[in-house]
């Protein structure tokens, strides 16, 4: 099928200071950026719904990036420092659906550099307004036979700086819809002979995502119901050319999210101001999972003609 595909490359994020991953998809032609629920940042394809935009496939490195519950994405926590992308590839269009789960309006493949192309170390800062932070590190090492590298990056957010309130003619009222994550990377591969190859990556997310009380006033909370991020994944991937004219590749990968937030509410039995409130605490604990495994064969029949088949195994989990 005819379709169109839009590549941004990493040197042009860098040199335009972009700030957010999500803000490279003003980039893209039909693609519209947003922010909804206050500071969380949506990406769409000729836009549809905007809270839980759920019909884009998104992949880091051939993992599936996007939420395993409702398949919308997280940009703010999502493990991409923009200092180490590569590339990103999106493919608009009914095509894209050739990329599978959730593929309806475009496909999108966040490509990160090599540790090949790392080796040494980095360092950089970027600031901008609404307290705008991102700082990145990395270092690594490469060789004919085995390349690595670890990272580093703190993010950080102040949000807007006020919100309009209805009840109250819309006044300007303070909000908090900040965030803070420290995210941590591991990248390695290994030639352990001439046809085998495996690729290992893993990585941390933990931080502070500030919730602008969304929970409302009817659950009577007390204090700030911040949501606390855990994230991990691992990844693998191995690779085999011993067979002539063939590309063979196993990949397997896990992720777990983690979303806790508590708090304490002070919850008006009879509807009325008249009797103290009864103090529950409560929480919106979430967890999230997906356990991936794919097996593709290349078959290069001749130099214009390739066949890609392939199979795999999906699990994805939610409390």
């Amino acid at each position: 099928v005819p379709g169109t595909t839009t590549v941004i490359s990493g040197e042009t994020i860098r040199d335009l200071g972009m700030l957010s991953l999500a803000d490279v998809f003003r980039l893209v032609p039909g693609m519209t950026v947003a922010s909804v629920g206050s500071n969380q940042p949506v990406v769409s394809y000729h836009g549809t719904v905007a809270y839980e935009q759920r019909r884009l496939q998104v992949l880091i490195d051939g993992r599936t990036g996007y939420q395993p519950s409702l398949a919308d994405v997280d940009w703010n926590a999502m493990p991409v420092p923009l200092e180490l992308i590569d590339r990103i590839e999106v493919s608009r269009g009914p095509n894209s659906a050739a990329y599978g789960n959730n593929a309806f309006l475009a496909s999108i493949n966040i490509i990160t550099l090599s540790p090949e192309n790392t080796a040494g170390t980095g360092l950089s800062f970027q600031g901008g307004d609404h307290g705008v932070r991102n700082y990145t590190a990395y270092h690594g090492h490469a060789d004919d036979d085995y390349s690595w590298r670890v990272a580093w990056q703190n993010r950080q957010s102040d949000g807007f700086d006020f919100q309009r309130d209805s009840d109250s003619n819309f006044a300007k009222e303070p909000i908090r819809d900040g965030f803070e994550f420290n995210q941590f990377y591991y990248d390695g591969m290994l030639q352990l002979l001439p046809q085998h190859s495996v690729t290992f990556r893993a990585g941390v997310t933990d931080g502070i995502d500030e919730d602008p009380n969304k929970l409302g006033e009817d659950f009577g909370v007390q204090g700030d119901p911040d949501e606390e991020v855990r994230d991990y994944y691992l990844q693998a991937r191995y690779g085999f050319t011993g067979v002539t004219n063939h590309l063979i590749e196993f990949q397997t990968s896990f992720q777990r999210y983690n979303r806790h937030q508590s708090w304490t509410s002070c919850v008006d039995l009879d509807g009325t101001s008249s009797t103290p409130c009864v103090l529950m605490d409560l929480n919106q604990h979430l967890t999230q999972q997906r356990l991936e495994f794919e097996l593709q064969d290349t078959w290069e029949m001749t130099p214009d003609v390739r066949l890609v088949s392939g199979l795999g195994y999906r699990n994805d989990g939610y409390e």
